[in-house]
């Protein structure tokens, strides 16, 4: 017999003899059982000494096989120098000691004793004097007292327990041991198997084979009993275990040596596996398989997949961390690729082909979001730890960076607001914020690699010939990519990469390519980026080698470059290279004197490199310039160029060429327009880099504040500071300034209007209102409007009437431009603020008109906007009148119906202001002694009634002229004090005339002589007060009628817009040189009067104030605002009340070629008033036709609309010069069959191919942003305004792309293709009206309610569906890809709802849910529909559950409710398991504990396969798991 030393493992078992159970007796993981079973305490009554002679036991005769495995043990464990009797004796006084503690004398700390030396002895060496049953009863009421009174001791005796277990070598024994823990456990629930299972799974060890064997089956024999909380752990162990595991098998010699391993004997770990290990590694895998097994139904397979994705990371079809061992690669794999149903499932198949139009489509919503590694994977909620694409097996387009998805953004977007929320996530924020320093990396990667590509696109679109295009395109692309410059500064002026690491990759791609034609647009960009990379605490020579090597690869040429010519409009850019080596060298000599001047280590850095040859004829053209040239007799464009090639920051002034500082300072006054009183043309400006503009911005801003010169309030000289102001508004149309200035426009007027300098703020004002760029970010315009709003309610009563005045106009003109992201971002809010004062009335009212129609036209939320509405009726109660509210979106009729506490103003209301101004006209005319005195200090009081201008109006209807009095009133009130008087005076009126009817004429020539002759109050405000008239029925009926009369009867305002039309004043004013001077000219022939000029004429002694001539505004530029208001609120009074509409808008429409949005006018015009004018195609008709006429000097008809539509609009005889054309009479139209397929093209080409469009302007002036955002209005307000129904145009567009014919195949035969036109169809639907998307639904029922047969003919069918008996086939998931050929039906059904979903607002998702209701529910009964509305309706999970928690609940419940129709309904599910991983995925990632009640009800009645898999779903688990 072996005998081991005392230092082997073994040593401590060579006593033992194995324990004697008979291979009958069933194990956890189902023995085969014997025909002569044995109960193994039984078995255990057998001595040592009498195992050779089994007659002198009761027991019966052990197998053969059993006696073999029998003698092996003992003869393993046995001692040599002992015997038997030996041992009997020595044992003995440890069984007297076990007898004590089993009779509870005894104490904690004898727990160890007990298991390793009394409990190890009687097992292995019972004796006649104890009984088993005895003992283990004994033992059992041990370990219950020891947990009840500390249950610490139960961990300590259960670990003392396993490792007594660890040291078992015969399999019966081990067997038993696991037994009698089960026992404690299930039958006297001593023990909690939660801390056994763990404790057992920690020591798993391939030294320890049998406790991994039995311990297996112990933990499969109580799996069923285990929560999945449990189970997870289980699996985690499992995993930890095989981690630690050997992945290399043993030779066959390695193995024979460890064949002696056995048992549970501890051996030395061995780095190789044998049979046996590889045997149990196989036992862990089929224990694993089993828990993964979705028939199981153990635990939710979800996390279990989330487990174990995030302790092995794949992603992209390997491993990013560390990898499985090999025995369960596949099987991880397989479980892993079970997800890509789900996967396919949660996402739209054509997702990554999708591209917004820029300046149309919603840009803050979470559709367009980028996440931290630029994908657009499904969103998950903020407190979600990981993200889906993390989890579930996406494929590789939608994981892939969306680097294309960007560019198309920024190189088409004229304002950055559109893209600032794909790289940051939130507005308003420069840059994201990391928090840890591997996301700061990540970040870091991404920033880099988006500039570097940024930047090669650049060159790659010049490669493609684009700078070759005609000059009226040439601005346009330069401010494209002007923007895309813009970001790279914002990356570089961060420091969010590495300088040298950005260069050296550009330097690699741009090599790889071969790029070198756009190369002076990247060396331009390398001058503005001078400054930024360059500052004067920093050590420049890192990037300057890189930067040297780009230019060496993009300047091969052995011959020196041309002097450019000065009047090209490149001539910037072709003198960029010289510039950047100017710029260069002078950096790096600056540089090597600040050192020696710090006294700093080191040698000086000397630029060694002589200039290169292919610079030379320009370098000495600037030195020339710069020498031999006095400044003052340069052109500006040469002042330019030397201004260009001085660096900034140069703090060594000797280094600077005098001549290049003399013509910078010289270049300000020029472009001051001091030189010549005559402002730079912004293309002028525009060749200024960014130094420049901004040193110029600054300087200037600067001067106008602190100039004590200018701090008086006499009229501003069109020759003084007004040229700066006009200068420093034209720098901001120039995009690569992005946001920079941005912050000096809003703070340096606050600056002048706390000094009051009331004439800089005039001419500021009046450039807002003029010359304000139109794509600004809505963050300006918030801060303007908020800035306005504010110093109109606290300006002082002595503020000269035209800057109050101007001030009203200049914010009803912001709100007017206000678009849905305004509206989102900074009313939505649970504290929104409130921009405008409950002391105008107008502008509120104004105000909610913009909202009712964003929210209409754009489909926003209109819930967002609860808090703002309720404190706007709070803080300035108004009344809307029963036509306006019948036009506000549904959601705002019931807000307004349940809140206002006013009516219209009726006949009570009359009566009281008539009696008002009976008392007023009593108590001040009537003694002989009134003075100025009485009624000045009688309305100066608050509490006086708003009678001035109804008194006025008697007098003047009796009379015919007023007394010095109410001059002296007039005067002091001034304008502001006016508005009060004015809406009372509105009502006056209107209450006369309702009673004087035959008087109309003669209160419009009063009317009229009081605006144009007395100069009471302007046209525009007495229009705007009006129009926003709360008044009903006859009094309704009168005012619009008034209104509408002085509009049209009067002179003066006609002859002013005749002579304005006539008159050199282009709405092109960018390229007008002379266009301020003209303006002038015009004020100086038609001048205009603010402070009651007309009305002091009369009056003998009265100074007259010197008139202030506007600055570059007029009447009807401050009138256009209001056309806008006007011409809506007759369209939604009933027709009889605006009989003159067609009149009225055919004399003012000339005047929208003034208009900065005239097509989006008539868009929202179009889409908001449907419901008004859908039975009025003529007037439809004339509204765009007039306004269409009016832009004929600026694009011709067909640079907006088709040639076919301007046929329907004009006559066939005028449509040649495009001049008195005249509507027809008969709205209908013959389209040509190619006509709808030619829109859906022009729009694919905007989008996809934006530079190959015909429709290039200067996009920084247009109204629009970009070609696709041109060409979707403009078709939308052509659809918008045919005859044709909206369903007939709608199946129009759609037949075009579901069309499945050979013809449709051959012409869309690719899915790029395909997917384009799916884009534009989808861009389009969600630009129009409701009404046009109810075919569009109808187009899903019918693909729903044949998809049986859809399957069948087409073969969709999924490959494996003959193993189950259903009645119809499976659909396949990848059949929702297919979008191609004549088996592209349901796919393209599929494709265009989620692309008219995800171009659409999350206010038009809303009828689904009742649409889902009412009509898909009763449809869903087969599994086919089931599957197909889970893929068409849960990729908007997760939107509306970030934007609109609500909703997303309601859509989970239907979701739900599908299922249990359809489980009702079919016996077999051929894809149960992946609709059940699609409800845990919205479980554990969205919805939580949510809805758990209704939840639990529609489980609990499902069929038991179902309710099985889906028993998790309401345990009431927390909700964040991943």
């Amino acid at each position: 017999m072996t005998s081991y030393p005392s230092n082997h493992p073994m040593a401590s078992h060579q006593m033992y003899h194995p324990n004697i159970i008979p291979s009958g007796i069933p194990g956890p993981m189902g023995q085969m059982p014997s025909s002569t079973p044995m109960h193994p305490i039984s078995a255990l009554h057998t001595p040592v000494g009498t195992i050779g002679s089994m007659s002198s036991t009761p027991m019966e005769v052990v197998p053969a096989d059993s006696m073999q495995q029998i003698s092996e043990d003992i003869a393993m464990s046995q001692p040599v120098v002992e015997s038997m009797e030996e041992l009997r004796v020595k044992y003995k006084q440890e069984l007297i000691r076990l007898e004590e503690i089993l009779a509870n004398r005894f104490s904690v700390d004898d727990c160890s004793s007990l298991i390793a030396a009394g409990l190890g002895a009687t097992i292995i060496y019972p004796t006649p004097h104890t009984s088993l049953e005895d003992f283990e009863k004994k033992l059992i009421e041990f370990f219950q007292t020891q947990v009840n009174t500390k249950a610490q001791s139960g961990q300590v005796l259960l670990q003392d327990y396993l490792n007594f277990i660890t040291k078992q070598r015969g399999q019966q024994r081990v067997n038993y041991l696991f037994s009698l823990l089960i026992t404690m456990i299930t039958k006297h629930g001593i023990l909690n198997f939660s801390m056994v299972y763990i404790s057992v799974l920690e020591l798993y060890s391939l030294q320890l084979p049998l406790f991994i064997q039995e311990g297996l089956k112990f933990v499969h024999k109580l799996l069923p009993t285990l929560d999945y909380h449990a189970c997870r752990v289980v699996i985690t162990q499992l995993l930890i275990f095989l981690e630690k595991c050997p992945t290399k098998i043993a030779s066959p010699l390695s193995a024979a040596d460890s064949s002696n391993r056995n048992g549970n004997k501890e051996c030395p770990p061995s780095n190789y596996l044998t049979p046996r290990d590889l045997q149990l590694l196989h036992s862990v895998r089929d224990l694993l398989k089993y828990m993964l097994d979705r028939k199981s139904a153990l635990l939710p397979v979800y996390l279990a997949l989330d487990d174990i994705e995030l302790r092995y990371p794949f992603k992209s079809g390997s491993y990013t961390g560390p990898q499985p061992h090999w025995i369960i690669s596949d099987l991880l794999s397989s479980f892993r690729d079970s997800f890509s149903g789900v996967a396919r499932l949660i996402t739209m198949p054509i997702s990554h082909r999708l591209l917004p139009a820029v300046g149309i489509s919603f840009m803050y919503g979470v559709v367009w979001q980028f996440d931290d590694e630029l994908t657009l994977c499904p969103k998950v909620p903020k407190d979600t730890g990981r993200k889906v694409n993390q989890i579930l097996p996406f494929s590789a387009e939608v994981n892939k960076k969306r680097f294309d998805l960007l560019l198309h953004i920024a190189s088409q977007s004229i304002c950055p607001e559109p893209v600032l929320p794909q790289l940051y996530g939130m507005p308003r924020m420069p840059l994201r914020q990391a928090t840890t320093p591997e996301q700061q990396a990540l970040y870091n990667q991404v920033n880099m690699i988006l500039c570097t590509q940024i930047a090669v696109n650049l060159l790659r679109n010049c490669r493609d010939g684009l700078l070759n295009i005609p000059e009226r395109r040439l601005w346009s692309y330069q401010q494209a990519n002007g923007l895309c410059m813009s970001y790279l500064l914002k990356f570089i002026s961060h420091r969010h990469f590495p300088m040298n690491t950005f260069y050296y990759l550009l330097y690699k791609l741009l090599v790889k390519e071969e790029l070198r034609d756009g190369r002076d647009a990247l060396m331009y960009f390398f001058v503005q980026s001078m400054s930024l990379i360059f500052r004067p605490t920093e050590d420049p020579l890192q990037p300057v080698d890189m930067m040297l090597a780009i230019f060496d690869h993009l300047y091969p040429d052995s011959d020196p470059l041309p002097i450019p010519d000065i009047s090209d409009p490149l001539y910037v850019y072709k003198f960029s290279p010289s510039f950047f080596w100017m710029h260069l060298y002078l950096k790096m000599l600056d540089f090597s004197e600040k050192k020696k001047t710090l006294g700093s280590s080191g040698a000086p850095y000397k630029f060694s490199r002589p200039m290169p040859r292919v610079l030379k004829l320009q370098i000495d053209h600037l030195h020339t310039l710069s020498t031999q040239h006095n400044p003052a007799t340069l052109s500006c464009q040469e002042l330019i160029v030397m201004s260009n090639a001085l660096p900034p920051h140069i703090q060594t002034q000797s280094l600077l060429d005098p001549g290049l500082k003399l013509a910078q300072d010289q270049l300000r006054e020029c472009l001051n327009g001091l030189a010549n009183q005559r402002p730079p043309s912004i293309p002028l400006l525009s060749c200024l880099n960014l130094n420049c503009k901004v040193d110029t911005i600054v300087k200037d801003m600067v001067s106008l504040v602190h100039d004590p010169q200018h701090s008086d309030r006499r009229p501003l000289e069109v020759n003084g500071r007004g040229l700066i102001i006009h200068t420093f508004f034209s720098l901001f149309h120039n995009a690569d300034l992005d946001l920079a200035g941005y912050r000096v426009m809003t703070k340096s007027p606050v600056d002048v209007i706390k000094k009051h300098v009331y004439n800089i703020n005039t001419c500021w004002l009046e450039m807002v209102n003029n010359r304000l760029p139109i794509h600004v970010t809505n963050a300006l315009k918030h801060q303007l409007l908020v800035m306005i709003t504010q110093y109109l309610k606290s300006c002082p009563t002595e503020i000269q009437n035209y800057l109050y005045l101007l001030l009203e106009n200049t914010a009803l003109k912001l709100i007017i431009g206000l678009d849905g992201q305004y509206f989102i971002h900074y009313m939505g809010s649970k504290q929104p603020s409130h921009p405008i004062d409950s002391e105008f009335e107008e502008l509120n009212k104004v105000f909610i008109l913009k909202l009712a129609q964003t929210i209409h036209t754009r489909g926003i939320d209109p819930g967002l906007w609860d808090d703002y509405l309720e404190c706007d009726v709070k803080s300035c109660p108004h009344f809307w009148p029963s036509h306006t509210l019948r036009c506000f979106p549904s959601q705002l009729q019931d807000f307004y119906e349940r809140t206002q506490i006013q009516k219209p103003i009726g006949t009570e209301e009359m009566q009281l202001l008539q009696m008002h101004v009976s008392e007023d006209s009593h108590r001040l005319f009537s003694s002989m002694n009134v003075t100025d005195v009485n009624i000045v200090s009688y309305y100066s009081l608050s509490e006086s009634h708003p009678t001035l201008l109804c008194l006025t109006w008697d007098v003047i209807m009796e009379k015919s002229k007023l007394s010095h009095s109410f001059i002296k009133a007039f005067i002091t009130l001034g304008q502001r004090g006016l508005m009060r008087h004015m809406r009372g005076f509105i009502d006056y009126i209107v209450l006369k005339l309702c009673q004087e009817k035959d008087k109309i004429n003669r209160y419009i020539e009063v009317l009229d002589y009081l605006i144009w002759t007395y100069n009471l109050f302007p046209l525009e405000k007495i229009i705007l007060v009006m129009a926003m008239k709360n008044y009903e029925g006859e009094q309704l009926h009168t005012c619009y009628r008034l209104m509408q009369l002085l509009l049209l009867v009067p002179s003066n305002f006609r002859f002013r817009l005749k002579e304005f039309l006539n008159s050199d004043n282009s709405p092109s004013y960018w390229s007008q040189p002379e266009q301020l001077n003209d303006h002038l000219e015009y004020h100086a022939d038609k001048p205009e009067y603010f402070n009651f000029e007309g009305l002091r004429a009369g009056t003998s002694g009265e100074e007259m104030p010197k008139p202030l001539p506007p600055f570059c505004g007029n009447v009807l530029t401050r009138f256009l605002p209001v056309i806008d208001i006007v011409v809506h609120r007759l369209i939604e009074v009933p027709p009889d009340a605006a009989k003159s509409l067609d009149n009225l808008i055919l004399q003012i429409s000339p005047l929208y070629k003034y208009h900065p949005k005239p097509i989006m006018f008539l868009y929202t015009t179009l889409h908001y008033y449907e419901a008004n004018l859908v039975n009025r195609p003529l007037l439809r008709a004339n509204l765009v036709y007039t306004i269409l006429n009016s832009l004929n000097s600026i694009h011709t008809a067909t640079w907006y609309f088709t040639r076919e539509f301007v046929d329907y609009l004009v006559s066939k005889e005028g449509a040649a010069d495009g001049i008195s054309m005249n509507p027809r009479d008969e709205p209908e139209i013959s389209l040509p069959a190619d006509y709808w397929s030619r829109l859906l093209q022009s729009i694919k080409e905007a989008v996809y191919d934006p530079l190959k469009c015909d429709c290039w302007t200067d996009w920084r002036f247009s109204e629009f942003q970009s070609p696709a955002a041109k060409f979707l209005t403009c078709i939308s307000v052509e659809i918008l305004t045919l005859h044709n129904s909206p369903a007939e145009i709608s199946k129009n567009i759609l037949r075009v792309v579901l069309d499945t014919s050979k013809q449709s195949i051959q012409v869309y035969d690719t899915e790029e293709e395909v997917s384009k036109l799916i884009n534009a169809v989808g861009l389009l639907m969600s630009m129009l009206p409701t009404s046009y998307h109810e075919v569009l639904y109808a187009e899903v029922l019918h693909a729903l309610e044949n998809i049986e047969d859809i399957v069948a003919i087409q073969g969709l069918a999924a490959g494996n569906h003959s193993d189950i008996s259903v009645p119809v086939p499976a659909i396949s998931l990848s059949a929702f890809s297919v979008i191609v050929g004549q088996n592209g039906y349901i796919g393209r059904v599929l494709a265009l709802m989620h692309s008219f979903w995800t171009h659409s607002n999350v206010g038009l998702l809303y009828p689904i849910q009742n649409w889902l209701l009412t009509v898909v529910k009763p449809i869903v009964q087969t599994e086919n529909q089931l599957i197909f509305m889970l893929q068409l309706i849960y990729p908007l999970s997760p939107r509306l559950y970030i934007e609109k928690r609500r909703h997303f609940l309601s859509l989970v419940q239907i979701i739900y409710s599908f299922v249990k129709q359809v489980d009702s309904r079919n016996d077999n599910l051929f894809y149960a398991d992946t609709i059940c991983d699609v409800l845990y995925h919205i479980k554990y990632v969205y919805l939580g504990n949510a809805n758990k009640d209704e939840i639990g009800k529609i489980v609990s009645s499902l069929q038991p396969p179902l309710q099985a898999r889906l028993r998790f779903l309401t345990g009431g688990e927390p909700h964040t798991v991943i």
